[in-house]
C-alpha cells in the first residue's frame, strides 16, 4: 500500500537531483553531474540489454516478494517463526 506513494515521493528526486559521476564515466558520457534519470537514458544509448536486465530483476523481484508473502500469511505464526530462525542456528 505504500508503492505508489513512495514512488510518487521519490520520483523528482531521480529525475531532477544531479549527482557527481564516479570514476572514469565522466569521459564516457561526456558530463560530470548527471541525474539517476539521465544515466539511465545514457545506460539505454550504450547497452539496451543492461536496461532490460534492470527491468527483469524487477519483476523477479516482485515475483519473489509475492511467493514470500503468500507463504507467510498460509503458514502458522509459530511454523513461521521456526522458518525465520532456522539458518541462524
Amino acid at each position: 500500500y505504500m508503492a505508489i506513494p513512495a514512488t510518487l515521493f521519490l520520483l523528482p528526486i531521480a529525475m531532477l537531483w544531479e549527482k557527481k559521476v564516479p570514476g572514469e564515466w565522466p569521459t564516457v558520457l561526456g558530463k560530470s553531474h548527471m541525474s539517476d534519470f539521465e544515466i539511465l537514458g545514457e545506460v539505454w544509448v550504450l547497452n539496451q540489454w543492461t536496461v532490460f536486465y534492470i527491468f527483469l530483476s524487477g519483476i523477479f523481484s516482485f515475483m519473489y516478494n509475492i511467493v514470500q508473502f503468500s507463504i507467510v500469511h498460509t503458514l502458522s505464526p509459530s511454523a513461521t517463526a521456526f522458518g525465520g530462525n532456522f539458518n541462524k542456528a
